[in-house]
């Protein structure tokens, strides 16, 4: 194997985007409620907690969340863009993921012996 040089960051980031990082911080100035559960943001918390010696996401922390994923075509524009909390938007990726999962899983022949 051959030295390739330093490791350089990433530049296709979504949080090197320059329209995004904009957008991110116009909807952190408004301070609406989260757009999934209508509760109030903490928008001042640190997003990562401490519990029981582990880093975890905190809850009700701010996340700037697509309306349309980018992965079916949405994009960085305000339009787009809703704030929630951290758990919601977590726990839509999750479910968005629990689709893709059943899309793509296979079944599994059983080996029967009669």
């Amino acid at each position: 194997m051959t030295w390739r040089g330093p490791r350089t960051q990433r530049t296709d980031r979504w949080d090197r985007d320059p329209l995004y990082v904009r957008n991110r911080a116009i909807i952190r100035a408004q301070r609406r409620p989260c757009a999934r559960c209508g509760r109030t943001i903490d928008y001042d918390g640190p997003y990562w907690l401490i519990v029981k010696g582990r880093r975890t996401i905190n809850p009700l922390a701010y996340h700037c969340g697509h309306i349309v994923d980018r992965v079916r075509g949405g994009t960085h524009e305000l339009t787009n863009l809703q704030p929630e909390h951290a758990a919601c938007s977590i726990r839509s990726g999750a479910r968005l993921g629990q689709k893709r999962q059943r899309k793509t899983k296979r079944k599994t022949l059983i080996a029967r012996d009669w």
